[in-house]
């Protein structure tokens, strides 16, 4: 799915979807701590972009912290050593595909974050991928668990904290769908995880694998 087929599916829809009662606690059945792959966004630009987006919404969202800018690559899921349900995840597999990582570092890759956009929970911003590496290095992690629609690569802005109307979100967000792409280079993969209990947790760095850098002048790569 593109982003274009994404936001017509978006229009068809009556209102976002605001927090249900019960619906977190069904999700996370008492477990604490959920797993995501991840890469961070630490580009003033883009916070400055996400503010913008924001602010531009008359309804009330929960806005991501600069800190916890990111890109979601994979989903791990609730960590524990005993799994029992399908969204559980044995530490142990965490830890052998971050052995892995920092074995062979993932090759360097710079996205494009570009203009507003949102799906039914939250308002995000566009990422695109020039090189096509993203896909590469979501292989290396593995799928993890299914995503509940196909993976389109954004930055969280915020999530809705209501359910809103679709065609006054759109209007709010229509002027700042074509805006120009900030190239983000990308550092490195971090396995993070968050108390799936709070809302809006913050995001705890767990592991953080470099990714290999480039060596100006020679056009080689070399250990990040």
């Amino acid at each position: 799915m593109t982003f274009d087929e994404n936001w017509a599916s978006f229009l068809a829809a009556p209102t976002t979807l605001g927090p249900k009662p019960d619906v977190r606690e069904a999700w996370h059945q008492g477990r604490r701590r959920y797993a995501v792959w991840i890469l961070r966004v630490a580009d003033p630009r883009v916070h400055r972009r996400m503010a913008e987006v924001a602010e531009a919404l008359a309804c009330p969202i929960r806005r991501v912290p600069d800190e916890d800018a990111h890109i979601t690559l994979s989903i791990g899921g609730f960590r524990c050593e005993r799994p029992k349900r399908d969204d559980d995840v044995h530490n142990h597999d965490l830890e052998i595909t971050a052995r892995a990582l920092s074995m062979t570092p993932p090759e360097p890759l710079t996205v494009e974050v570009r203009g507003a956009h949102s799906f039914l929970t939250c308002a995000v911003l566009q990422v695109r991928d020039p090189t096509g590496r993203l896909e590469a290095l979501r292989a290396r992690i593995g799928e993890g668990l299914r995503f509940g629609h196909p993976w389109l690569p954004h930055v969280t802005v915020g999530s809705y904290l209501e359910d809103h109307p679709i065609r006054e979100i759109a209007n709010d967000l229509d002027p700042l769908r074509d805006l120009p792409p900030i190239e983000v280079p990308v550092e490195a993969v971090e396995l993070v995880d968050f108390d799936a209990h709070t809302p809006g947790a913050p995001l705890v760095t767990r592991a953080r694998l470099p990714c290999r850098a480039w060596h100006p002048g020679t056009g080689e790569e070399g250990p990040g």
